[in-house]
C-alpha cells in the first residue's frame, strides 16, 4: 500500500507544480501590464471622458490623477487649468504639458507654443505637492502660477508653485509669480534630491529662496533662468535660491534682476560643498552681503562664470562668503559695485586657504576699499589674475587685512594690477594691512594710482613684502613694508598688446593685456 500511494503521489505533486507554475506566472503578468504604464490625457475643452484618447480625455487634471493609477504618463493639452486642490502625483507618474490636443507622439508637443498652465490663484498653498508616498515624478513642460504657500501648520508655509519630499525630475518647467511664507517661493526641495533642468523662475516671492529653496539637498539645477525673484522679509536669503546644507549643484544657469533684503541677491548657500558653473550673474542686488552669490558654510566652488552689475550694500558686490572657504576659478567680475569687496569679499578665518584663479577684476568699484577684492583674516592665494580699472577709496585693486592674527599670507602668482584707482587714499594696486608676510611672484604692477603713499603697493600694520622675478613701477623701498625682499625685480613698460582692446575704450571686457613679443616681462 505504501508503494501505491508513491507512485499515485508522483504524477500529482507533478500537476500541483505545474498549475502552481502556470497560476504564478498568470498573477505576475497581470500585475506587469497592470503596472506597466500607460497614457492618461487631459484636455480642458473637451466634454469629459475616461482619458483613453484625446477625445475622451479628462477635463481636468486632479479627475485624471483620482481615476488613474501609478506609473501613468499623462498628456495635457494646452491651456490654463484652475484645480481646486493641490495635485498629488502617485508613484511612477510622469506629467507632460504643451500638447495642441491632436499629437500621437510625446515628442510633437510644443511647451512653448501651446503652453500648459496650472493657476493656483493665490489659493492653493502648492501646486503640486509630490509626498512621501510617491516615486520617481517627472514634471515636464508645465507652467505653475500664482500658489501661496501662506500661513498655515507644518510646511504649509513652504513651496508655492511645488513642494517635494521625494526625488522629482522638473524639466522644461516656468514658475512664475508664485509666493511661499517661510521658503521657496516657485519650489521647495525638503530632504531630497531632485532635478531642475531647463526651467525658468520669474517673479516667485518668499522669505528666503524666492525663486528656489532647498532643505538637506543634493539637488542639481541646471540650464535654468532665474529672472527678478526676491526675498524681502524674514531671513532674506537668496533672491531666486536658496540651499540649506546638503551638496547642490548649480549649473548653466543664468540670474538677472533678482534681489535680496539680506544675503545673496542670486545665490545663497548655507551648504556643504556647493559647486557654482558656468552660470551669468548680471544686475542682482543684496542689501547687505553677496550680490551675485552668497557662501555661508561650506568649501564653495565657483567656476567659469561671468558677474556683471551685480550690487551688495555691504560686502561682495558680485561674491560674499563669510566662514567659508572658496575656490574661484575662471571667472570675470566686471563693473560690480559694494562698499567693501565689490567683485570679491572673504571673510574671517575658516582654517584654510581660499584660491582665486584664472579670474578678470575690470572696472568694479568699492565705495569704501577692495574696487577688485577684499579679504579680512583669511589666507589666499590669486593665481593667473588680472585686476584692471578697478576704483575704490583705498586697495583699489585687492585690499588685504589680516585683523588680530599675525600668521596670515597672501600670495599673488602672475597676476597684472593695472591702472586701478584709489581715490581717496593708499594703495591704488594693493594695500596689505597687518598680515605678516605679502609674496608676490613673476606679476605685474603698472599705471595704479592713488592720493596717499605708493600708487601700487601700500603696507601697513607690520607688514613685509618678498617679490621674485616682477615688474612693479615703483622703486624698491616705497612700499611702507616692515621688511622687504626683491628678487630680480624691475620697472619697465610691460608693453601689453591692446589695452583698450577693438572698441578703443579701456576698462571694457575687450581689452587685450597679452603682451607683446618685445615686453621686458
Amino acid at each position: 500500500m505504501y508503494v501505491k500511494l508513491k507512485r499515485i503521489r508522483g504524477p500529482v505533486n507533478y500537476l500541483k507544480r505545474f498549475f502552481y507554475y502556470v497560476f504564478s506566472s498568470l498573477v505576475m503578468f497581470l500585475l506587469a501590464v497592470s503596472s506597466a504604464t500607460a497614457i492618461v490625457y487631459v484636455d480642458k475643452d473637451q466634454a469629459g471622458g475616461g482619458g483613453t484618447s484625446w477625445p475622451e480625455a479628462y477635463k481636468t487634471i486632479e479627475d485624471a490623477i483620482y481615476w488613474s493609477d501609478g506609473n501613468q504618463e499623462f498628456w495635457i493639452a494646452e491651456g490654463t487649468y484652475t484645480p481646486a486642490d493641490t495635485l498629488v502625483p502617485r508613484t511612477g507618474s510622469k506629467f507632460y504639458g504643451g500638447f495642441a490636443g491632436n499629437e500621437s507622439s510625446r515628442s510633437a508637443r510644443n511647451p512653448s507654443t501651446h503652453p500648459t498652465i496650472i493657476d493656483g490663484q493665490d489659493t492653493l498653498k502648492h501646486i503640486i505637492n509630490v509626498n512621501l508616498n510617491a516615486y520617481n515624478v517627472r514634471v515636464d513642460g508645465i507652467t505653475l502660477t500664482r500658489g501661496n504657500a501662506r500661513p498655515g501648520d507644518g510646511w504649509a508655509e513652504y513651496g508655492g508653485g511645488m513642494f517635494i519630499e521625494r526625488y522629482t525630475d522638473i524639466v522644461n518647467c516656468r514658475f512664475i509669480d508664485n509666493a511661499a511664507t517661510i521658503s521657496g517661493g516657485g519650489l521647495f526641495i525638503n530632504r531630497c534630491g531632485a532635478l531642475v533642468d531647463g526651467c525658468e523662475f520669474n517673479g516667485n516671492t518668499s522669505d528666503d529662496g524666492g525663486g528656489l529653496s532647498g532643505h538637506t539637498s543634493d539637488a542639481i539645477v541646471k540650464n535654468s533662468k532665474f529672472i527678478n525673484n526676491s526675498v524681502s522679509t524674514g531671513s532674506k536669503n537668496g533672491g531666486a535660491i536658496w540651499f540649506y546644507l546638503g551638496s547642490p549643484t548649480v549649473e548653466d544657469c543664468s540670474f538677472s534682476g533678482n534681489t535680496s533684503a539680506g544675503e545673496g541677491g542670486a545665490l545663497q548657500f548655507n551648504s556643504a560643498d556647493p559647486t557654482v558653473s558656468r552660470c551669468s550673474f548680471t544686475n542682482n542686488t543684496a542689501v547687505r552681503g553677496g550680490g551675485g552669490v552668497h557662501f555661508n558654510l561650506g568649501n564653495g566652488l565657483i567656476e567659469d562664470c561671468y558677474f556683471e552689475g551685480n550690487d551688495a550694500g555691504i560686502q561682495g558686490g558680485a561674491v560674499y562668503t563669510y566662514y567659508a572657504p572658496i575656490t574661484v576659478d575662471g571667472c570675470t567680475f566686471f563693473e560690480n559695485t559694494s562698499v567693501d569687496g565689490a567683485g570679491i569679499s572673504i571673510d574671517y578665518d575658516t582654517g584654510s586657504s581660499d584660491t582665486i584663479q584664472n579670474c578678470v577684476f575690470i572696472a568694479n568699484a568699492a565705495s569704501n576699499e577692495g574696487g577688485g577684492l577684499h579679504s579680512y583674516e583669511r589666507d589666499f592665494k590669486a593665481k593667473s589674475c588680472l585686476f584692471a580699472y578697478n576704483t575704490a577709496k583705498w586697495g583699489s585693486g585687492i585690499r588685504t587685512h589680516g585683523g588680530d592674527h599675525t600668521d596670515y599670507k597672501v600670495y599673488l602668482y602672475n597676476c597684472t594690477v593695472y591702472s586701478n584707482q584709489a581715490t581717496a587714499g593708499w594703495g591704488g594696486g594693493m594695500i596689505n594691512s597687518y598680515v605678516p608676510m605679502l609674496y608676490i611672484y613673476n606679476s605685474i604692477f603698472w599705471d595704479n594710482t592713488a592720493t596717499l603713499g605708493s600708487p601700487d603697493i601700500f603696507n601697513t600694520g607690520s607688514s613685509g613684502m618678498t617679490t621674485r622675478y616682477c615688474d612693479i613701477e615703483q622703486g624698491a623701498g616705497t612700499h611702507s613694508s616692515t621688511n622687504e625682499s626683491n628678487t630680480d625685480r624691475f620697472s619697465s613698460d610691460p608693453k601689453f598688446i591692446d589695452i583698450d582692446g577693438d572698441d578703443n575704450i579701456a576698462g571694457t571686457i575687450d581689452d587685450n593685456f597679452r603682451l607683446q613679443a618685445s615686453s621686458p616681462c
